[in-house]
């Protein structure tokens, strides 16, 4: 963690993300000079006078209090400076100036990691396919990448744990913030024999942009990015542009035209992304540049005609994986008896903005404004708010985590 203190009381002043570190690379040999108390403006034009004054404010001492606080806690940090930051990565506009690890960092420069992405709200085709293809892709030596979120991450990360091979999870948040407790297991059992990384501070929070944030981190140590089942308007959508933002491969799983499920993985085979039926038709194009880490023996596998999944429902339908388990659903007796016996009067005032249960801000508040009695799909709030989809798709998240709202079938959302 060569200059640790310098580089995440930098990450603290400019913010994740930031753009203007490739510019710091370019023209400081050492991140130390940025704190010299002599430093002239001039000497970092290229940082707005916001993020001048916020460098020449760093706080050092709270910096080294992140650095005690992950030595204790026995995560590792990885900065700009270390010969095991992966070069992929540094290679980006805005790399982070620190990531910070649980497991064993892989070296991404010498693997085939591959990004996997899709809906949390996934069907059992999405299911199927994320956790059958995630196990012989890792089967066949390549490091699986997700984002660790419900459905299709869920599916990857199972499939690559079941496989018993390395996979790698990045985080929004901190990687010891208590966001979606429910995939604890989870992620322990990727630490185990792979790594859960993040550009946040241990403890940090979602905060906004934090999945865009993470997302091009997915990007960027992936290869390629597969999409398994996605809406034409999401976060997976987000990655996409991305990858293809760093020149990386697309590929997408087919699906029913019909399906909001599958609009946006359906329009990138439109527009060229190579479409999956097999595990091969993924790794086929890496096996020339690393014959030393793939073995394509079992990759040739057609999803549809593999048993992966039921092995691995098998595997985890004992009592105590239950956090493996998919959600029973209620039956649609209980379903209409409870939402029959609120009152109108309890629904108007669920629906106050004073009822929100967590600090929401201006956009979020005004997402949540958009709601009635009836579901409402991402399209409609965008309309209705005019915020673009990112904001949008943000606030949904914001409102779900905390419980306000539920997600539906066909990107649909509604109160709880």
């Amino acid at each position: 963690m060569k200059n640790a203190v310098y580089w995440i009381a930098l990450q603290s002043a400019l913010g994740y993300g930031c753009r203007q570190i490739s510019q710091i690379l370019e023209n400081f040999d050492n991140v130390e000079d940025l704190f010299d108390k002599n430093l002239s403006r001039s000497a970092v034009k290229f940082l707005s006078d916001k993020q001048y004054k916020s460098v020449k404010s760093a706080d050092l001492k709270k910096a080294q209090g992140i650095i005690d606080y992950c030595e204790r806690k026995d995560i590792e940090i990885v900065t700009l400076d270390d010969d095991k930051y992966p070069v992929i990565l540094r290679r980006i506009i805005n790399p982070p100036c620190v990531l910070y690890v649980r497991g064993t960092l892989p070296d991404f420069d010498d693997e085939v990691g591959i990004g996997m992405v899709g809906t949390r709200n996934c069907s059992m085709n999405g299911m199927i396919a994320a956790s059958t293809l995630a196990y012989r892709m890792a089967q066949a030596g390549a490091i699986v990448i997700s984002g660790g979120a419900l459905g299709i991450d869920t599916k990857c990360s199972q499939g690559a744990i079941f496989a018993k091979k390395p996979s790698i999870i990045i985080r929004p948040c901190g990687v010891d913030y208590n966001y979606l407790s429910d995939l604890k297991d989870i992620r322990k059992q990727v630490e185990s024999c792979g790594a859960v990384i993040s550009e946040v501070q241990p403890l940090g929070k979602v905060e906004r942009n934090a999945f865009q944030i993470r997302n091009r981190l997915i990007s960027a140590l992936s290869l390629g990015l597969v999409v398994i089942e996605a809406p034409l308007k999401s976060g997976t959508m987000i990655t996409v542009a991305y990858s293809l933002e760093y020149g990386k491969d697309i590929y997408a799983l087919p699906g029913d035209i019909s399906d909001e499920n599958y609009s946006g993985s359906n329009k990138l085979l439109q527009e060229g992304a190579t479409p999956v039926y097999t595990p091969a038709d993924v790794l086929n194009e890496y096996l020339s540049a690393f014959p030393h880490r793939l073995n394509l023996n079992k990759a040739g596998i057609s999803l549809n005609e593999d048993d992966i999944y039921m092995r691995l429902q098998r595997k985890y339908s004992k009592p105590a994986n239950k956090s493996l388990q998919k959600p029973k659903k209620k039956s649609i007796v209980k379903k209409v008896k409870e939402k029959f016996e609120k009152s109108e009067e309890e629904v108007k005032i669920k629906h106050k903005l004073s009822q929100l249960p967590f600090d929401a801000d201006d956009i979020t508040k005004s997402v949540y404004d958009c709601f009635s009695n009836n579901p409402i799909s991402t399209d409609e709030i965008i309309d209705k708010t005019g915020y673009d989809a990112s904001d949008v798709m943000f606030a949904l998240t914001d409102l779900e985590i905390n419980g306000v709202i539920k997600q539906l079938p066909g990107g649909r959302f509604e109160l709880k």
